[in-house]
Formats: structure tokens, sequence, C-alpha cells
């Protein structure tokens, strides 16, 4: 009795090639936007906000509360290939979650990153990076 030879099904790396061009057009894959390693974002009204501080480098918790006074502060969360804009009730529930984050007290494979951005006429934007 030898071994039968089983038949495998296309590979992995076919599949996904199939799958790509199965209308026959190349599919192109963007990365998600992330304005903290970029330095910089453009949001919807065209206005540019550039990177206060280190790029790259997590912002800390005493720069994050003077961030939070500010009055006209905006919040950007990316998540996702759309960052947007954050206020009211889901503004809170977010910062909550990055208070928690921040406090050393985040559930497993949740991660933060933030950044101060301002605009060259001085407003103020809290960018939030999240990533799970």
């Amino acid at each position: 009795m030898g071994r039968q030879r089983r038949e495998h099904g296309p590979s992995f790396d076919d599949s996904v090639s199939d799958a790509s061009s199965a209308d026959g057009q190349e599919t192109v894959v963007q990365p998600w936007p992330q304005p903290i390693r970029d330095g910089q974002w453009t949001d919807g009204e065209g206005i540019h906000w550039y990177i206060r501080g280190k790029r790259g480098a997590q912002l800390s918790r005493p720069v994050l509360r003077r961030l939070l006074k500010l009055p006209a502060l905006q919040v950007l969360h990316v998540y996702g290939p759309s960052p947007a804009e954050v206020r009211g009730p889901e503004c809170k529930a977010l910062l909550e979650r990055v208070e928690t984050y921040v406090a050393g007290q985040a559930p497993p494979h949740s991660a933060f990153r933030l950044a101060e951005f301002r605009t060259s006429d001085h407003r103020a934007m809290l960018v939030i990076e999240e990533a799970c």
C-alpha cells in the first residue's frame, strides 16, 4: 500500500491574486492614514495641521491635561481608513478610554498614540491614533 497523493487546492498567494484581479483590474491597497507618523494632517475643510513636538514621541500627561483644558480643542480619532473629528458624547467616551490607557489600566491589545497638532493660526487638535 503506497501513499496516495492528495491534490491541493490553490495556494494562499494564488487565492489572493485571483481575488484581487477577479474583475480584471489590479487592486491597490492603501495604508491607513497615520498623521502622527507623517507629522501633518489636512482636514475636510483643507486646513493644514502640523505636529507640535517630536514626531513619534508619546504626548506626556501634563501636555495632555493642558490640551484638554482648551475650550476650542478639536479631537481627531484615527482608527481605520477614515479618520474623523469627534465631538460631544463620542469625544467624551474616547477621552475616557484614553485616560484609562494612560493610567496603565487598558484592556490587553489596546494602544493609543497621542500628539498635539496646530494650525498656522495656533488652533489646537489632539490626534488620537488607536490600534488593537
